[in-house]
């Protein structure tokens, strides 16, 4: 389990690359300067099956490439991105992205156009942090919007985002 991180984009590379593995990547924070650059991805995956939930992707110019992966990208923001999502999928796209928030993007998908979305993404509506924070404010879209499966440490429905879900830091 990769849990409890920052990871800071600076160079043209990814935040994360996962490729032939399947980790468990849950409540981080993957950042850049800035999303105007090029081949810049917050999460990189490639021929795994990762279970992706919980985590901020923001300021980065793709927020998530998604190739040939299996397993569950769930509970997520990703938020001031050029691309939100790039996709390539040689055998089909196995992982089905749902219950994410997605905001403040110049496209919403890149790549192929072959990706299938769960029906419950919140996409346009701004997560409203606390100042100075990545937590939400009471009220924000993202609050008790999670799977409904997953549920916070106080047992309600898990809010998506970084302080979201069972592994969630208080």
């Amino acid at each position: 389990m990769i849990r409890g991180f920052t990871f800071v984009k600076n160079s043209s590379a990814s935040c994360m690359a996962i490729s032939g593995s399947s980790p468990t990547v849950v409540n981080n924070i993957f950042t850049g300067p800035d999303y105007h650059g090029n081949d810049n991805f917050g999460i990189w995956t490639d021929e795994n099956v990762a279970i992706i939930k919980n985590n901020l992707i923001i300021n980065i110019s793709t927020g998530a490439y998604m190739g040939q992966g299996w397993g569950q990208f769930i509970n997520n923001m990703i938020i001031s991105t050029s691309i939100a999502f790039w996709n390539r999928p040689n055998e089909g796209q196995h992982l089905r992205p749902d219950y994410n928030l997605i905001w403040d993007y110049r496209t919403f998908l890149g790549g192929s156009q072959e990706i299938t979305f769960g029906e419950h993404n919140i996409v346009d509506l701004q997560p409203r942090f606390q100042e100075g924070s990545y937590r939400l404010q009471p009220g924000s879209p993202g609050t008790d919007q999670g799977d409904p499966d997953i549920h916070d440490l106080d047992g309600t429905r898990s809010n998506i985002g970084v302080y979201g879900g069972p592994y969630a830091y208080r």
